[in-house]
């Protein structure tokens, strides 16, 4: 079974976008560069979108602080399969994307009479990367929540669904793994003092931090998000989050 099949997607979307012909036949990618289309030769400028996996810590934010967040360098339809976030959030936490075109920017909007649900079942097989996230979103507005299609967290820069269950513990959630899905068992008042882990892993420290809306915590090793978003902490004290 193919796991994160959008990013495969997308790089193929971007390979004929600069004429390079592709196939994918089952199991079976080919690239054919010799094979050049016209675009190749009209193609002048490539404008690089910015994360949608980047952009699930604000979506948190947004539905756990429920104030309205501008994000920059966004398209309304992207290749991205992150970008799945937009129903996701819209469906579980009522947080509504505007898209302004014009500027490339997206306005995120939670629905202030948001009807929550009882709880929230999702294969994120096509979308892992966006898994910690949402469990720390659901775990602070007290949502239930099974997640499945999490086979590749094991292997990332932790054992991301063991950590997972460890950091959400000292958040208020008692949480079962499999070798694939994340299940909350019961929600609990979290001590005062909490510190999180970050396993050397960049996604543990961002996914965490949105919860100091709603109790202060110490995210441990601030500097791993360097892997992917070094300027994580300074977009955050945009926004009013100090450290």
């Amino acid at each position: 079974e193919i796991t994160s099949r959008p990013y495969l997607e997308m790089t193929l979307k971007i390979l004929r976008n600069v004429g390079i012909s592709t196939n994918w036949e089952g199991n079976t990618i080919q690239i054919l560069p010799d094979i050049q289309s016209e675009k190749s030769s009209q193609l002048t400028k490539f404008v690089v979108e910015s994360d949608w996996s980047s952009a699930s810590y604000f979506y948190s934010l947004a539905a756990i602080g429920r104030e309205y967040i501008n994000l920059k360098s966004f398209r309304q339809y992207s290749l991205q399969g992150d970008s799945v976030l937009k129903e996701i959030y819209w469906n579980f936490f009522g947080v509504n994307t505007i898209s302004e075109a014009a500027e490339n920017k997206i306005s995120l909007l939670p629905e202030p009479y948001f009807d929550f649900p009882e709880k929230i079942s999702l294969d994120m097989n096509d979308c892992p990367d966006i898994a910690q996230t949402l469990c720390v979103t659901a775990t602070a507005l007290n949502i239930p929540f099974t997640i499945t299609g999490l086979q590749t967290l094991k292997v990332k820069e932790t054992d991301r669904l063991l950590a997972l269950k460890n950091e959400l513990f000292k958040i208020g959630c008692i949480a079962e793994i499999t070798d694939d899905s994340i299940k909350s068992v019961k929600f609990f008042a979290p001590n005062e003092n909490i510190s999180i882990e970050t396993y050397n892993d960049h996604r543990m420290a961002m996914s965490f931090a949105p919860f100091c809306l709603v109790k202060e915590l110490n995210i441990e090793n601030e500097g791993v998000v360097e892997k992917s978003y070094p300027e994580f902490w300074e977009d955050l004290k945009k926004i009013a989050i100090e450290e």
